[in-house]
């Protein structure tokens, strides 16, 4: 039975996720601006065919956005980061090795950098979602675990947006991590837990540097 005959056997749904999943690694070959018609090409299906599924090509990014970055997002991971009864570096460590092991695939990343130069709203959707679920939380949970009043209230802590952005910086350099392993080949190996662990460890010793409270004075009046 020839390939032709088995595709127009395939169920709508099982078309459609072969679609997709065809279209993210295509866009993460070529960027955000590839054709539709030769994606249909390398799919062995009509350029009509793909726009059954897809009213238009943004329709089919945003759906690869939605299986790339949303769906294989562990909100249980998340949720861990609020989980006062581990230390915080116990529980950055665990989220990071998996952000590191997981979602920062090859795919994950060559989309966002075409997405980044190609098409902003994109990354614009990611980094806020990224700041919401990841960054302020990391910034409450630090400055709960040194003491800090502000995170230890009955009123939500509100970060700095100094906070936030040292945060931010300091995420940005575990995404480099795949850039150097998936773009310029020069990772250190693959030993994604020694460097999630010193990443963690370089974080939570600068603190004092970042928050405001405990942690400072105890720093500054350190013998």
């Amino acid at each position: 039975m020839n390939e032709a005959i088995v595709r127009r056997r395939l169920t709508p749904a099982a078309r459609e996720r072969e679609i997709v999943e065809a279209a993210a690694d295509f866009f993460a070959e070529v960027g955000l601006d590839g054709q539709t018609r030769e994606l249909a090409a390398r799919l062995g299906v009509t350029q009509p065919l793909i726009y059954r599924y897809f009213p238009s090509k943004q329709a089919l990014i945003d759906r690869v956005y939605d299986e790339v970055y949303l769906n294989r997002w562990d909100t249980a991971r998340e949720q861990a980061l609020h989980d006062r009864s581990l230390p915080i570096r116990t529980r950055l460590i665990a989220f990071y090795h998996h952000y590191v092991t997981e979602l920062l695939t090859e795919r994950w990343l060559r989309i966002y950098l075409y997405a980044a130069l190609e098409h902003g709203c994109l990354n614009r959707r990611h980094v806020e979602m990224l700041e919401r679920r990841v960054l302020r939380p990391i910034c409450v949970e630090m400055a709960a675990a040194a003491g800090d009043p502000r995170a230890l209230g009955a009123i939500p802590m509100q970060p700095a947006p100094a906070e936030i952005e040292a945060v931010r910086q300091w995420h940005s350099g575990i995404v480099f991590y795949g850039v150097r392993k998936y773009v310029h080949r020069t990772a250190f190996g693959d030993h994604a837990e020694t460097v999630v662990q010193a990443a963690v460890d370089a974080l939570l010793g600068g603190v004092g540097t970042v928050l405001p409270g405990p942690v400072t004075r105890r720093r500054n009046t350190a013998p």
